[in-house]
């Protein structure tokens, strides 16, 4: 049964169960993502994005040790992370990169990867390739910003993502009036 939570502009991700659609692993349903928002293990600093609500990493990203912060330039097992970048990966061949973004793409805000800039809320953008987690009918050429408005309401989850630029600025393409934010709903 999915779990409908509504969430707010600064929060980013969350899910409740099943498949890890584009979210970081542990993340339940309860918790609401924010910048700078203390949770059960401390704070996260500003432009961290993702945390987990239980286990022994409370507050940290899936493989990131409990004695490590999110912080920019802190250490986390698979490197650095880089100034506001929201999302990083433990293991597996894209160490450091959220799940879908290739080697070569880093999450910065501001800085360009192949298809354009990244935005400060920015938690994912794609290449090419399966849409990964990401914003059902966005485009490999489109900036994904999560948290913002669209026309008629919400995004639909687990994507956090929307696009930057063009008529539907803050829009999730295909996204309609009736879909607010879901936990776990695929896309």
């Amino acid at each position: 049964m999915v779990s409908v939570v509504v969430l707010g502009s600064p929060v980013v991700a969350a899910r409740s169960s099943g498949p890890r659609n584009g979210r970081a692993s542990g993340l339940s349903a309860s918790v609401g993502l924010r910048a700078g928002s203390p949770n059960k293990s401390g704070s996260l600093s500003s432009p961290v994005v993702a945390a987990r609500s239980s286990g022994p990493r409370n507050g940290l990203c899936s493989g990131v040790r409990a004695s490590e912060s999110l912080r920019t330039r802190s250490p986390n097992k698979s490197g650095s992370l880089s100034s506001p970048v929201v999302a990083t990966r433990s293991s597996g061949p894209r160490n450091g990169r959220a799940s879908g973004l290739s080697a070569s793409e880093s999450l910065r805000a501001g800085s360009p990867n192949k298809s354009g800039s990244l935005g400060s809320p920015v938690v994912a953008t794609r290449s090419s390739g399966p849409r990964n987690g990401l914003c059902s009918g966005v485009s490999a050429s489109e900036s994904l910003r999560a948290g913002s408005p669209n026309k008629s309401g919400s995004l639909s989850s687990p994507v956090v993502a929307t696009r930057s630029s063009g008529p539907r600025n803050g829009l999730c393409s295909g996204v309609s009036a009736s879909e607010s934010l879901r936990t776990g709903s695929p896309n």
